[in-house]
């Protein structure tokens, strides 16, 4: 809780959040008030980030795209 300027009733709800949303894989040790993380999402966001997310999302724009075509020419089936 020092580490990390959280009050010590929160650190759980917190860590325990963290993990379910895959953020970070860690065991907590409730006897000697411990949490020993695993791994850690990076979670910040420099030019590079958005450059690679910007990469990301055009090819996500271009798939959804091509989607859209695919059901505009499909033939309607009737019934």
């Amino acid at each position: 809780a020092a580490a990390t300027g959280v009050a010590v009733e929160d650190v759980e709800e917190l860590v325990l959040s963290a993990i379910s949303l895959g953020i970070m894989e860690a065991r907590m040790d409730e006897l000697s008030r411990t949490v020993r993380v695993q791994r850690c999402m990076h979670r910040t966001f420099g030019a590079r980030e958005w450059k690679a997310l910007h990469a990301q999302l055009g090819k996500w724009r271009e798939s959804v795209q091509g989607l859209l075509e695919v059901i505009g020419t499909a033939p309607v089936a009737s019934s």
